[in-house]
């Protein structure tokens, strides 16, 4: 180890490793502590970008909403509906943002 002082978030994760010897529990500590980055983009910690979910808090709330766009993926895949407009166009946004994020660096 280098240095006499630890980051608050290297303090944590010691904490972790001598509480538990579980792979699992280690690295979902980790994920807590250094966030989960970005679902879209090269950032590999950090928040994800959620505006008003946290994936932790908000995982059973995150995964009914997965479950319903996929059956609206399969319902209307292009979303050409009119009643899917919205949906459609903050999907096409999304994934300009990304775009951008990823040719952005």
């Amino acid at each position: 180890v280098h240095g006499d002082e630890f980051t608050a978030d290297a303090e944590q994760r010691l904490d972790a490793m001598c509480a538990t010897g579980d792979g699992f529990e280690l690295a979902e500590r980790d994920l807590a502590i250094r966030g989960p980055g970005q679902l879209f983009g090269v950032r590999q910690a950090g928040g994800a970008g959620f505006r008003f979910a946290d994936l932790f808090r908000d995982l059973e709330r995150l995964t009914q909403a997965r479950e319903l766009a996929r059956e609206l993926a399969r319902e209307d895949p292009a979303l050409t509906a009119p009643e899917h407009a919205r949906t459609r166009h903050a999907v096409r946004r999304v994934l300009e943002q990304a775009v951008v994020a990823e040719e952005s660096g």
